[in-house]
């Protein structure tokens, strides 16, 4: 039979060990998959990164392309082109300062000088089928 004192000094001997034992992560059967996923998104955002407001249509098309949906030569939602579930709203503005009609439409056609004006931060969403 154990004294009271050395009983509690066990305890006390077995808590402390296993609080200053390190505490390790468990192990992931698929830890290596996570972490190329991870490498792939961030590489896929900062390659997003480089459109700013300023370029043209052309160069947004490098990374990105157009996808279904309802959109005008002024204002387009993109898909990034390694994934088509990474989309950016875009704005342009005209390069041949093109005109209003009566109704207040463009011409419809996109010109690779268009420029941006505003490009939206990358979101996730299902494809559009048109």
């Amino acid at each position: 039979m154990l004294r009271p004192a050395f009983g509690i000094a066990l305890i006390v001997v077995l808590v402390s060990g296993v609080v200053a034992a390190p505490q390790a992560d468990p192990p992931s059967p698929v830890a290596g998959v996570q972490s190329d996923h991870v490498r792939w998104v961030a590489a896929a955002m900062e390659r997003m990164r480089t459109i700013t407001p300023g370029m043209t249509r052309a160069q947004a098309l490098a990374v990105f392309t157009t996808e279904g949906g309802i959109a005008t030569r002024l204002e387009q939602t993109y898909v990034f082109r390694g994934c088509p579930y990474f989309k950016v709203d875009v704005q342009f503005e005209a390069a041949d300062g093109a005109i209003r009609d009566a109704e207040g439409r463009l011409p419809m056609a996109e010109m690779d000088q268009d420029r941006i004006l505003k490009i939206s931060k990358p979101y996730l969403e299902l494809t559009r089928i048109d």
